[in-house]
């Protein structure tokens, strides 16, 4: 007999080193999800609090196959650019790409059901993962996306069969995944435009 894989609330606590403190809050309101966020810098070691709520999935099961990755990525601050370890959910088209051998910044990949890594009150890393990465931001939400995406083209799935991990590919960070870049506009980077521009001649 197959779970259905209602949507749920759930809320990790996790420790972050040298990595920012992450508050998100969101709530469900007539089929919709709100989020509110905030975020603060704090590099001493920090309890790390996410309450996730997202829509009801009861197209999926507990047992439906679902990839996830231990991605390299990167965070800017005033004293440079620090690496840290972030666990994504891997949609079937991007593993597609990945195992054609394109630059991916996955060191690895490991092949699970989405009632393994998502509880009723909690997510867990799969066995092989190393204990101090962290779950990437809205992690539930695109880890039901991307189950929906192996159970639409089940021929994606047998890049990694269900219970093995594969690392055979072309990792690479020489194009830096920054997780909190911003464009910061400055006064010269505008179009310098003709003084008579604006003028009737």
């Amino acid at each position: 007999m197959r779970q259905s894989f209602a949507g749920k609330i759930i809320v990790l606590y996790f420790r972050t080193l040298r990595e920012p403190q992450l508050r998100i809050t969101s709530f469900q309101k007539l089929g919709q999800v709100r989020l509110i966020r905030s975020f603060q810098y704090d590099y001493s070691p920090q309890i790390m609090t996410a309450t996730i709520s997202y829509p009801q999935t009861a197209d999926l099961a507990s047992d439906d196959y679902l990839v996830v990755g231990l991605a390299t990525c990167f965070i800017k601050d005033d004293d440079g650019v620090h690496e840290v370890h972030v666990v994504e959910p891997i949609p079937s088209a991007a593993l597609e790409a990945i195992v054609k051998g394109i630059p991916t910044s996955y060191e690895l990949a490991t092949a699970t059901t989405i009632g393994t890594l998502i509880t009723e009150d909690s997510l867990h890393l799969p066995e092989n993962f190393p204990a101090d990465v962290q779950f990437c931001d809205d992690f539930a939400f695109r880890a039901t996306s991307s189950a929906r995406t192996y159970k639409a083209k089940t021929s994606a799935q047998s890049y990694i069969p269900a219970g093995t991990t594969r690392t055979d590919f072309n990792f690479s960070i020489d194009r830096k995944r920054v997780l909190n870049s911003q464009r910061i506009v400055k006064t010269e980077d505008n179009v310098k435009q003709h003084k008579y521009t604006h003028e009737v001649l």
